[in-house]
């Protein structure tokens, strides 16, 4: 995989300003893993490798003619220096997976749902219909009043999956790209590089933050500003595409605002996929239903208390379309205020496949993917 790390001063762009941008002999990577562990069980990993930190989600199924797959599982750790890690699921205090990546492989010991280790052995591979990344990254740190002590400083961070131009078909790959560019700078940018762009964002970021708090000596609030989008890939394989884009933003006050979106794309084409271009039209209101249900179930709210008296702002949940898709079902995220309370966080609402199986449009590839 091709490291990228891109390393733009400010004082170029800007007289008086100072910015220090971080430097590290670590790679930024995306690993996508197959392989196996024990005798039957058939293991799928996508890791993002960013400096000595690993994140990614997993699934597994068995090898049978028909193959039961498992949910999508999180995890995150610590890649030592040696490429010894230990992988742990969100909630988890035992890692389940501990081994060792090197050279495009990534073997040790997996813990089952039920607690037992398996030796797992997988592979960097990227198979027909899935897509391999480049990873760019950016951070730097602009001080509002460099000359004073315990100037306020912001920060901006950056995390770019961007195509390789191997393994997919070139339009296909120039089709993703663009909607990547979109979805993650804003339709505004016109230049087609990322380092173009990441240092483009970054000035940008980084002069407004400067013009909006020339007074600040005025005001008794923060005027440390924070900013991070990231990304990550939910699912890449059978010729479908998902992202995850989180962005985080700080700008004074009690807390920042962290918002999560995703694109469903077809690596048929490069296309998008749209809620309606998956779901059958009229399709909403039996999807709130479900989703409502689901809430309930989650949450353990019985039928007769209505979800505004549960701590939501509705009684019925919405179809945002927000949407991503798994091996086994497909889910809807509602942000921060979306249907509840800052303090409840994000609500993710997860329908198996076998519950909306009569909704989905049977000319859509994810409709095929269901029927696995």
């Amino acid at each position: 995989m091709t490291m990228r790390y891109l390393s733009i001063s400010l004082l170029l762009l800007f007289t008086g300003v100072l910015s220090a941008q971080q430097t590290s002999p670590k790679t930024h990577n995306y690993l996508r893993f197959e392989g196996q562990a024990g005798d039957q069980i058939m293991i799928t990993a996508n890791i993002l490798q960013l400096f000595g930190s690993l994140s990614g989600n997993y699934n597994y199924h068995s090898g049978s003619d028909a193959p039961s797959f498992s949910n999508t599982f999180e995890f995150q750790g610590k890649l030592a220096d040696d490429g010894t890690t230990d992988l742990f699921e969100f909630g988890k205090k035992d890692a389940s997976f501990s081994g060792s990546i090197s050279n495009k492989s990534f073997s040790g010991k997996w813990q089952n749902e039920d607690g037992k280790l398996l030796a797992f052995d997988m592979t960097e591979t990227y198979p027909e219909g899935s897509m391999a990344f480049d990873i760019y990254y950016l951070r730097s740190e602009t001080e509002l009043a460099p000359s004073e002590n315990n100037s306020p400083v912001a920060e901006v961070e950056l995390v770019l999956f961007y195509p390789t131009d191997s393994h997919i078909d070139s339009a296909v790959s120039q089709s993703v790209k663009q909607i990547i560019r979109g979805h993650f700078f804003g339709k505004q940018y016109d230049q087609t590089h990322p380092d173009s762009m990441m240092s483009f964002y970054e000035a940008e970021y980084m002069s407004t933050y400067l013009k909006q708090n020339q007074n600040w000596h005025d005001g008794g609030a923060s005027f440390s500003w924070e900013k991070m989008n990231s990304m990550q890939v939910v699912f890449n394989a059978d010729y479908l595409l998902c992202l995850e884009y989180m962005t985080y933003a700080y700008t004074g006050g009690a807390h920042g605002m962290t918002h999560t979106s995703f694109d469903i794309l077809s690596l048929q084409d490069g296309s998008p996929l749209t809620y309606e271009d998956i779901f059958i039209p009229e399709s909403e209101d039996s999807i709130s239903v479900l989703l409502s249900d689901k809430i309930r179930q989650i949450k353990g709210i019985p039928p007769e208390v209505k979800l505004s008296e549960a701590g939501f702002f509705v009684d019925s949940i919405p179809v945002n379309k927000n949407i991503y898709i798994s091996n086994t079902g497909l889910g809807f995220l509602y942000n921060n205020y979306e249907i509840a309370p800052y303090s409840s966080g994000q609500s993710r609402i997860f329908l198996e496949y076998d519950t909306i199986q009569g909704l989905l449009k049977e000319d859509s590839p994810v409709y095929k993917l269901s029927r696995r």
